[in-house]
């Protein structure tokens, strides 16, 4: 069903304007050291996300709320648009901050048409910079053209500590 939630904007399981902020990429998992030099943005500097090479044009979050345990879980699909040739560009940089476990990260083609089109796909998270947060790293399975789109779906868990729901 995320597939589909990807191409209707605000579409799941109880959606908050407030949530999407807090949840559009929060979390924590494996802990590596990025090397400046292979993303960013020359449109922000405080941000690790290269929206030079792969351009985002939609998001969508399917999650559930449990006010008991103050965690939310989910996922959320991002749709993306290659923007630069390249075959050696083959990672997506996304900002990251705050208390969430992302469990899983998937891929589908340009050319997906079920849920069953995804893939689970490498990813990592860099060391905290206070500053601007975390680089959330995604490897992609194959090199893909200047102007094709292509999915990418995180599965979640918010943690309770998180600052960015104060909880509620």
């Amino acid at each position: 069903m995320a597939y589909f939630l990807s191409r209707f904007p605000l579409v799941g399981k109880g959606t908050c304007a407030w949530l999407l902020a807090a949840l559009s990429l929060a979390c924590t998992a494996t802990t590596v050291h990025a090397d400046p030099a292979t993303h960013g943005s020359s449109q922000d500097p405080s941000s690790y996300a290269n929206v030079d090479q792969f351009q985002p044009s939609h998001f969508s979050l399917d999650f559930a709320v449990n006010f008991a345990d103050s965690t939310t879980s989910g996922t959320i699909t991002h749709t993306l648009t290659v923007l630069e040739p390249g075959a050696g560009i083959l990672t997506v940089y996304f900002d990251v901050w705050d208390a969430v476990e992302v469990s899983m990260a998937e891929f589908a083609a340009p050319n997906a048409t079920t849920e069953l089109d995804f893939a689970p796909v490498e990813y990592a998270i860099t060391t905290p910079n206070p500053n601007i947060g975390n680089a959330l790293a995604v490897t992609l399975p194959v090199a893909l053209d200047p102007g094709a789109e292509f999915f990418v779906r995180f599965t979640y868990k918010s943690l309770p500590e998180t600052t960015a729901l104060d909880w509620l």
